[in-house]
């Protein structure tokens, strides 16, 4: 009888635990791409001063294509954080962040920030817009010449990422010297355009109408 009662004592506690190790929500553990997302986000903070719109300029003078650029800098909570490729762009990032910290090598992330919640990977977005924000204008003047080139034109397609995530840009053109730079997300489009004044940018032809706004570091129409 003893013996009985040992055996249902311990099935029942077996069971009790399969039931519970499969009750763990496997998909709230922080994967690769959300820890290097948040070390990312904490040292573009600490260079966001000084280093932030050279390493941006960087990039966007790469032939890396305004999809990845958005990605990088914008939105890279939207990104296929499950795919290589979404991961190799963090760690492009993460190189160029070591050129700026040669000899101390980089700033190790705090310990309370070390394990992030998956399901923060939204608001780690927010921060990385955040902190590209602030410099977008300083970045923006610098490469500017007063005409509408490709490294220009992308920049203006970063800052349109940048103020509306929702539909960041994954293409752009120069026609006729306006800048026309896309967003394509599922079947939706929408453009933006922007042209080289002598008083500076402006965006025309707003929402396919005669409008014309000067440049706008801090709303999309």
């Amino acid at each position: 009888m003893m013996k009985t009662e040992c055996y249902y004592f311990f099935l029942t506690l077996t069971l009790v635990s399969i039931l519970e190790f499969s009750a763990v929500d496997c998909s709230d553990i922080p994967d690769d791409y959300t820890r290097v997302v948040r070390h990312n986000n904490y040292v573009l903070q600490l260079c966001q001063n000084e280093h932030l719109p050279y390493l941006i300029e960087q990039v966007i003078r790469t032939d890396q294509t305004i999809e990845d650029i958005s990605y990088t800098f914008a939105v890279p909570e939207k990104a296929n954080h499950r795919s290589s490729e979404s991961f190799q762009r963090e760690e492009r990032l993460r190189s160029l962040l070591r050129t700026f910290y040669r000899v101390t090598g980089l700033p190790d992330l705090p310990t309370t920030q070390q394990a992030p919640d998956a399901r923060l990977l939204p608001d780690l977005g927010i921060k990385r817009r955040e902190t590209v924000a602030k410099v977008m204008e300083f970045l923006i003047t610098r490469i500017s010449l007063g005409y509408m080139n490709k490294n220009l034109c992308r920049s203006l397609g970063l800052l349109r990422s940048v103020l509306d995530p929702e539909s960041f840009i994954n293409s752009f053109n120069i026609n006729h010297g306006v800048c026309v730079v896309t967003s394509t997300i599922g079947g939706t489009v929408k453009s933006s355009k922007f042209k080289c004044v002598r008083d500076g940018i402006v965006q025309v032809e707003i929402n396919d109408t005669d409008r014309t706004e000067p440049l706008s570091y801090s709303r999309a129409w």
